[in-house]
């Protein structure tokens, strides 16, 4: 199986070099902005159901009830925005700085603030989840807890490959980027999936990217920065080109 799976990598990585892979998987869609688990008993849900359709700024828009190993009625709600309110809060002090920090110019964000509320929709929507309580540990520890896959995936270290160390590699990097001083503009990536790397390039990588001095003691340096290095005395006189040659 492991043989089987290292191929199909190969295969994968190739594809990925050439630029002939096919995206066959559809574009997902996250529709939700905002998500909350409530612990409702069952006596409870027409209590909030009935809050929720008296408020004049959320409807209801589903209701999707779990039975299972996973118990529990997930709702959809649109929320109308208050857009006023919002035009009347625009961003300042810290958060100005953080947009500066993140590259956007602040003479700009006021306006460019205005404009996005003004263009963006009129609603959004809202996902709770609503269970019991004894229903609220099993999702967070007992049988449906959704971190048993992953356990499972990170104790097969026969796949930990390559490839799935580049894909770790590229996300803390694409992810880093945006944290990172403001750069003029990214010409590459410097991570392909299809090349083997050491930790420790990933590491410079990140420690360029927020201009953090990177150890040099093993590049190459240049002759002219100090001054050429002296001649030792064994290699003067008559034997200076033969040494010099064998090197």
């Amino acid at each position: 199986m492991i043989q089987e799976f290292i191929h199909a990598e190969k295969r994968l990585m190739t594809a990925i070099r050439q630029g002939v892979i096919q995206h066959e998987f559809p574009i997902l869609s996250i529709p939700d902005v905002f998500g909350l688990k409530l612990i409702t008993e069952p006596h409870q849900l027409n209590t909030l159901l009935k809050a929720i359709q008296d408020s004049p700024d959320c409807r209801l828009i589903e209701q999707e009830h779990h039975t299972g190993r996973y118990n529990a009625i997930n709702l959809r709600i649109s929320y109308t925005l208050p857009k006023e309110l919002l035009l009347n809060s625009p961003p300042s002090g810290p958060q100005l700085d953080v947009f500066e920090q993140r590259g956007i110019s602040r003479d700009t964000i006021l306006r460019d603030y205005v404009d996005f509320i003004e263009s963006a929709d009129d609603h959004v929507f809202l996902e709770v989840i609503c269970s019991g309580y004894e229903e609220f540990l099993e999702s967070e520890v007992g049988r449906s807890m959704h971190e048993d896959r992953i356990i499972r995936q990170r104790r097969d270290l026969e796949y930990d490959s390559g490839l799935a160390n580049n894909v770790t590699y590229l996300m803390e990097y694409i992810l880093s980027l945006c944290l990172a001083p403001s750069q003029d503009e990214v010409t590459d990536v410097p991570i392909k999936l299809w090349v083997k790397y050491m930790p420790d390039t990933f590491e410079r990588l990140l420690r360029r990217l927020f201009r953090i001095p990177v150890d040099s003691s093993f590049d190459a340096m240049p002759a002219t920065v100090f001054g050429s290095p002296p001649i030792p005395s064994v290699l003067t006189g008559d034997g200076a080109d033969a040494a010099g040659s064998q090197n």
